[in-house]
C-alpha cells in the first residue's frame, strides 16, 4: 500500500484569467491528473482580499469569522483555536514542513510544525524571499521523510503591485510555473516516490485589479483558483473553495477531521 504525502504550494496573488492565458506547463500537467478551477472567496461576508485572511482561510479551513484575520497584521487573530493543518498533521505524530516567504505566515503556520523555513520578503525581496524558500524546500522534499508540506511563493504578488496584470505579471506567473515543476520535480526524485502517493495543490489567496493591486470587492479580486493533482482525483460536484485544502490534507494523511473542530471546509 502506498503511504499518503501531500504538497500545497501557495502563489500570491495570482488572477484566475492570467493563470489561463500565461504559459505554464508544469501547473497544467498536474491539472490534467486532477482539476483546476476558480473559487469564489469569502462567501457568507466581504472580507478583505489581503494575503492575511487569504492564507489563514488556506491553512486553517475555516473563514475569516472564526480564525479573526482581517488584515496582514493579524492584530486579534484567533488562529490558537484555529490551528494549520501542518500543526494538526505534527500533533498526530506526521513530519512536516513549511516553507514560508512572506514573515506574517510564520504566525499563521505554528512553531511545532518540525522543519520550517521564514524569511522576510518585505524587506528582502520577494524574489529574493523565494529563492531561499525554494531551495531549502527542494532539499526537504527531495531528501526527508517527509509527510506534508507548505511552500509559498510571492513574487507574483509584488509584480501585480508593481507593474499591474499586464506582460510583466504574466511573465511572473509563467516563472512561478517553472518553481512549481521544480518543487514537483523533487517529489518525484525521493528514493521511496514509487511505494509513496503524493497528492499536490496549489491555491492562491486573491486577485488584482488591472492597475495593480487588491484588498476591495471587485470579482478580479475575490475570485481565487484551487488545483489538485494526484492518484483518484477529480473534480467534486460543487463549489469548491480555499478552506476545503486543510481537511483535503488531513483526510489524505488519514487523520480523522474532528466534528469539534467545526471547520468550514469540506475534503475534496
Amino acid at each position: 500500500m502506498s503511504t499518503p504525502k501531500a504538497l500545497v504550494i501557495g502563489i500570491d496573488g495570482v488572477r484566475y484569467d492570467t493563470l489561463l492565458e500565461a504559459r505554464t506547463p508544469r501547473l497544467d500537467a498536474l491539472a490534467a491528473d486532477g482539476f483546476l478551477v476558480q473559487s469564489p472567496l469569502y462567501p457568507r461576508q466581504p472580507e478583505p482580499t489581503v494575503s492575511g485572511p487569504g492564507w489563514s482561510s488556506v491553512a486553517t479551513g475555516v473563514w475569516p469569522d472564526r480564525h479573526l484575520v482581517r488584515d496582514n497584521t493579524l492584530a486579534g487573530n484567533d488562529l490558537a483555536s484555529h490551528p494549520d493543518f501542518l500543526t494538526r498533521l505534527t500533533r498526530s505524530g506526521r513530519h512536516t514542513f513549511a516553507g514560508l516567504g512572506w514573515a506574517p505566515l510564520g504566525q499563521i503556520f505554528g512553531k511545532e510544525i518540525d522543519g520550517r523555513i521564514v524569511r522576510d520578503a518585505v524587506n528582502e525581496g520577494f524574489a529574493e524571499a523565494d529563492l531561499w524558500v525554494l531551495a531549502d524546500a527542494v532539499d526537504q522534499l527531495g531528501r526527508r521523510d517527509l509527510d506534508a508540506a507548505f511552500v509559498y511563493i510571492g513574487a507574483v504578488d509584488e509584480c501585480g503591485h508593481e507593474n499591474g496584470t499586464g506582460p510583466a505579471y504574466t511573465s511572473a506567473v509563467e516563472q512561478a510555473d517553472e518553481q512549481v515543476g521544480l518543487l514537483v520535480g523533487a517529489v518525484r526524485s525521493r528514493e521511496t516516490y514509487a511505494d509513496e502517493d503524493w497528492l499536490v495543490l496549489a491555491v492562491t489567496d486573491h486577485g488584482h485589479v488591472d492597475a495593480g493591486g487588491h484588498g476591495g470587492q471587485s470579482e478580479v479580486e475575490r475570485t481565487s483558483w484551487l488545483l489538485a493533482s494526484g492518484s483518484g482525483v477529480t473534480r467534486p460536484d460543487r463549489t469548491v473553495e480555499v478552506v476545503d485544502i486543510a481537511p483535503t490534507v488531513l483526510t489524505h494523511l488519514g487523520v480523522p477531521v474532528d466534528a469539534d473542530w467545526r471547520l468550514d471546509g469540506t475534503a475534496l
